[in-house]
C-alpha cells in the first residue's frame, strides 16, 4: 500500500523483531474483533492472545482507539491489494479495448466478468468482510477511524471513477458512488445468505453498465 493512502497512528518500531511483536497485537486485535467485536479488544485480552506482556500493547499503542485504528491500518495493507489489481485489470482491459477498437459490447462484456470476479473473492472472504463491517460501524465513535475510513473511501472512488472516465462514462465521479454502493449491497447480502448465487446479480450489473455506458 502506498504510504499516502493510510498510516499508522501508534509507535512504529526499525527493528525487525519489535515490528513483528507490534504486527501479532495488530493480528491479535483483528481475531478479537473477527470473534466479539470492536467492543473485546482490550489490552489485557490482546497481549493474552498474541502472548505478549501487557505492557508491549501499552507501549505501541497509548490507548485502545489508537489500537484500534492502527488495526484497521494493518487489515487494510493486508487486504487492499485484491482491489488495486482488479483497478489495474480493468485499466488494462480499456487501454486493449481503445487500441484494437474493440466494440462496446465486448468490452462491457470483459469489464463485467472483472467486476463479478472481483465481488466474488470479496463475498468469500466472509472473515474479512465482517472485520470490515465492524470497523464502518464503530468509525462514527472514534473521529481518528473515521477519518482513515474516509481517506480509503476517497481513494476508491477516484480510482473507480477514473476507470468509468476511461469507458467514456460523463458523470464518473457520481457513479462512482453508484458502483460502490452496489458493491457493498451485494457484499451485505451475500454475508446474511448463506445461498447467494453471485449469478444472480447478473441483470443488475448489466444494467449499471448499460446506464454508465449511456
Amino acid at each position: 500500500m502506498q504510504k499516502a493512502i493510510l498510516e499508522y497512528r501508534g509507535r512504529v518500531p526499525k527493528r525487525k523483531g519489535s515490528l513483528a511483536k507490534r504486527n501479532s497485537i495488530l493480528r491479535a486485535a483483528l481475531e478479537i474483533i473477527k470473534r466479539e467485536g470492536i467492543r473485546g479488544v482490550r489490552h489485557r485480552a490482546v497481549a493474552d492472545l498474541a502472548q505478549v506482556p501487557l505492557s508491549a500493547t501499552t507501549y505501541y499503542f497509548q490507548d485502545i482507539d489508537e489500537l484500534i485504528v492502527d488495526a484497521f491500518v494493518y487489515f487494510m495493507q493486508q487486504n487492499i491489494s485484491h482491489q488495486q489489481q482488479t483497478f489495474k485489470e480493468m485499466s488494462y482491459l480499456i487501454e486493449v479495448a481503445n487500441q484494437r477498437n474493440l466494440d462496446p459490447q465486448t468490452v462491457q462484456h470483459k469489464i463485467k466478468q472483472t467486476f463479478l470476479n472481483y465481488i466474488q473473492q470479496q463475498i468469500s472472504e466472509k472473515d474479512s468482510r465482517i472485520i470490515e463491517r465492524s470497523f464502518l460501524q464503530y468509525a462514527a465513535r472514534i473521529p481518528d477511524l473515521a477519518q482513515k475510513v474516509n481517506q480509503l473511501r476517497e481513494y476508491f472512488e477516484q480510482n473507480i471513477a477514473e476507470i468509468l472516465l476511461a469507458l467514456g462514462d460523463k458523470k464518473a465521479r457520481a457513479n462512482a458512488l453508484l458502483v460502490i454502493s452496489v458493491i457493498q449491497y451485494i457484499e451485505e447480502k451475500a454475508l446474511l445468505g448463506p445461498e447467494f448465487n453471485i449469478l444472480s446479480i447478473e441483470p443488475a450489473i448489466d444494467q449499471l453498465l448499460m446506464n454508465i455506458a449511456q
